[in-house]
């Protein structure tokens, strides 16, 4: 599953995030704890096994150091529940790494993998569109593109 975090996320927004997309209805207004309880209860109820993260950048953005880390803790130990553990996938701008370094152990769990800009002349057309269609960015097909490349 995918999810965007919220432009002023609290660990809070971001659960309430995962269980809409989830399609589960949250009554009333419920504590943190109560929603991340609910998020691992649903994610091994919808067998969902990996998480994305996605715009993750914004979620040190107007946070202090301890915010940062709390919602990091949240997450990184998501990857160790002894119920039902989620692989956990991060995307987002440069300014994730100050967020993701913050954090020494969930530093430790992740695999950065840090991708450049792509151009047809530095990864080649089917690289180019492997990647733009992963993205959901790719706006033609291999073919046209394919084409375009051998005749120009």
């Amino acid at each position: 599953m995918s999810i965007v975090v919220p432009g002023r996320p609290s660990i809070k927004d971001t659960c309430k995030a995962i269980l809409n997309d989830l399609d589960y209805e949250i009554r009333g207004n419920r504590d943190e704890d109560t929603l991340w309880q609910r998020v691992m209860t649903q994610m091994q109820l919808n067998k969902v096994a990996t998480l994305h993260l996605d715009e993750v950048q914004d979620s040190g953005r107007f946070k202090t150091g301890d915010s940062m880390a709390l919602f990091a803790k949240r997450f990184r130990n998501m990857m160790q529940d002894r119920d039902w553990p989620v692989c956990l996938i991060l995307s987002a701008t440069p300014d994730a790494k100050e967020f993701i370094n913050h954090d020494p152990t969930l530093t430790r769990r992740l695999k950065p993998i840090e991708m450049q800009g792509a151009s047809v002349k530095s990864e080649g057309p089917l690289q180019l569109w492997v990647r733009l269609s992963l993205t959901g960015r790719a706006s033609c097909t291999w073919v046209t593109l394919l084409t375009s490349t051998i005749r120009g």
